[in-house]
């Protein structure tokens, strides 16, 4: 759809930053199946693991507050 209207299939973002090409790690979501199970299954990993390391080495109290506010300030920055 970008395509025909721009004349690339970058986004705008990409096209204004010279991107010319979709990095490698990316071609797996033009499947529509595969991004729904992405969006689904990652966030889900992620928190598991996370929440395994904190369990699993008994992170308490102002440490674990620490390490909750570190990974929120982390993500509203990526977001």
């Amino acid at each position: 759809a970008l395509a025909a209207f721009y004349g690339s299939a970058l986004p705008d973002f990409m096209i204004w930053n010279s991107v010319e090409a979709l990095p490698w790690w990316w071609k797996p979501f033009e499947s529509a199946t595969f991004t729904l199970a992405a969006i689904l299954i990652l966030p889900a990993l992620l928190a598991f693991l996370f929440s395994y390391a904190y369990f699993k080495k008994r992170v308490g109290g102002v440490y674990f507050s620490i390490i909750t506010l570190s990974l929120a300030s982390i993500m509203s920055i990526m977001i």
